[in-house]
Order: C-alpha cells, then sequence, then structure tokens
C-alpha cells in the first residue's frame, strides 16, 4: 500500500500509475475523471456528478443513499443492472 498526499495530482501521474494497485490518494481537489480512470469500482452517495463520472468510466457502481434523489438513483442502477442487484429504497 502507499498514500500519497498531494495538492496537484497532474504533477504525481506518472509516479503514482508506477506503483500498480493499492495506491491511496488524498489531495484538496481532483478531476472525477482522473480517480475514476483508476478505480476498479465506486462507491459514493449517488450525486448527478460521481454518478454520471463513474457510470461514463465503465465502473461497477454502488451507491450508499444519503438523500431521496440519491434512494432512486441506486435503485435505478439496480434495476437497469449496473449496481447492486435488489437494491430497494427505504424511505
Amino acid at each position: 500500500w502507499y498514500t500519497h498526499i498531494d495538492t496537484n495530482p497532474r504533477s504525481a501521474d506518472a509516479r503514482l500509475d508506477s506503483l500498480g494497485d493499492h495506491v491511496i490518494v488524498v489531495t484538496e481537489k481532483i478531476p472525477l475523471e482522473w480517480a475514476m480512470a483508476r478505480c476498479s469500482l465506486a462507491v459514493h452517495h449517488g450525486g448527478p456528478t460521481s454518478l454520471v463520472a463513474s457510470l461514463s468510466a465503465g465502473l461497477p457502481t454502488v451507491v450508499l443513499p444519503l438523500l431521496p434523489e440519491s434512494y432512486f438513483a441506486a435503485h435505478r442502477l439496480s434495476l437497469l443492472g449496473v449496481g447492486p442487484r435488489g437494491y430497494v429504497p427505504l424511505l
């Protein structure tokens, strides 16, 4: 495992890519496309930006709902077959 703290992730691209799997990057702000390209699974709150980024990257996506719209997103992912099966929102 490797942990890297950097406020400019673009400067660390080559170095982090050379480390392979098991890399944790902590920074102030990173582009979602940059992060999703390095993931094999997305687990997030189900907001529209995170949802579009993870699905656009072709990642299996798990939504842990926090707000009413994220319950809907989790349910739709299940129905469409791109999220965990059998998810039923509990509102």
